[in-house]
């Protein structure tokens, strides 16, 4: 199937898409918290804190700067390829194929952190795109995109030994589109169309449902940790809530980009010493609670092996099996892998896109 260049324009925004009624959207999602099932809200001990639960960074010890923090990711080694030919070679052939879902994402976010505070510069892209039928005039197309650019500032105060408040504030700019195309639809409003005219339509009427604005989002998280003795975990239990009131944006030259909705988000880890420089780690999470979705959807649980200078991971997200593992040369360098699955479908296992990451940090003394 042929696509145009400029039906393509809304992909390379760094597009993203999903089943209208089935991806869960989150705003941000880490490698190493993926990797543990994306359970890691009441963990939060290392530079994605900000993004998961700022009252962690009140248990911060020391100064750290991730001079260089790059995320890369997509749904397979195949789709970076063709993306790679499309960016650099202009060549748009079979970049998107018809029912293989396309994902991919580009993070960077240089970040200081020191106990009670951090700061952030960062563009957060990710992109999605699913045609499902290889003839386009009974296809159906699913797409969600976003790109930002913005500052995050976030606080972390201890209230007490066991109980800490943090809060997050972004400024961001966003480019975004949030759209469920069906061509028959489509043809019906428009009138019997050609196929290089039914390209220009659909471009067209996307264009109609996009924008870029600016907008200022909040996050407020709690965490309480509980000593159980000598022998035994130390358990932490926290609450989130992103995106307070939702986050809406004043649209730039044209629409406004579709608003966040505020997500309540709570968890729980077990953390277990295992020796000099080792713990194991246990998370549980529920998150977009009070939300119309199935239970298993909210689900998030992980298990982590973390020594000094590396760490392994596993877990469950939305029901799917996630792992990793990271690679840590101390003070300058720290490297993340990841594989992990969404839930597609409006229920339960009904259509899994899987997701490979890669995460390069190198500074001074990285978290």
């Amino acid at each position: 199937m042929r696509l145009t260049f400029k039906f393509l324009l809304v992909v390379l925004l760094t597009s993203g898409s999903a089943f209208a009624d089935g991806l869960v959207r989150e705003p941000y999602e880490g490698v190493r918290p993926t990797g543990m099932g994306n359970a890691f809200i009441a963990l939060a001990d290392d530079a994605n804190a900000p993004w998961y639960n700022p009252a962690a960074l009140a248990r911060v010890k020391g100064t750290h700067f991730n001079l260089f923090d790059f995320t890369l990711g997509a749904d397979s080694l195949g789709t970076l390829g063709k993306f790679n030919k499309a960016i650099f070679d202009g060549d748009f052939n079979n970049l998107i194929s018809a029912n293989q879902p396309t994902d991919v994402r580009f993070t960077f976010k240089p970040t200081f952190i020191t106990k009670y505070f951090a700061l952030s510069l960062y563009t957060n892209s990710r992109g999605y795109f699913n045609i499902q039928d290889s003839n386009i005039f009974n296809a159906t197309a699913d797409v969600y995109a976003f790109s930002d650019i913005g500052l995050q500032v976030s606080v972390g105060l201890p209230i007490s030994d066991y109980f800490s408040f943090g809060a997050t504030v972004r400024g961001l700019e966003r480019s975004a589109v949030d759209a469920h195309l069906t061509t028959l639809d489509l043809l019906a409003s428009l009138g019997g169309l050609t196929e290089a005219a039914f390209e220009t339509a659909a471009y067209d009427q996307l264009k109609k449902m996009s924008g870029t604005g600016y907008g200022i989002a909040g996050d407020v998280g709690a965490l309480v940790s509980i000593p159980t003795g000598k022998n035994g975990p130390m358990v932490q239990l926290a609450a989130v809530v992103q995106d307070i009131g939702q986050t809406s944006f004043t649209p730039i030259g044209g629409n406004a980009p579709p608003p966040i909705k505020t997500s309540y988000n709570g968890g729980i880890a077990l953390i277990y010493d295992a020796g000099k420089n080792a713990h194991f780690n246990f998370a549980f999470d529920l998150r977009h609670n009070f939300e119309s979705i199935p239970f298993a959807k909210m689900t998030h649980v992980g298990l982590e092996y973390k020594h000094r200078f590396f760490s392994l991971r596993t877990g469950l997200s939305q029901g799917y099996f996630s792992y990793g593992a990271s690679f840590e040369l101390l003070p300058h360098t720290k490297v993340h892998f990841t594989s992990y699955a969404d839930e597609l479908g409006s229920g339960w296992h009904q259509s899994a896109q899987r997701y490979y990451l890669m995460q390069l940090s190198i500074g001074f003394n990285p978290l």
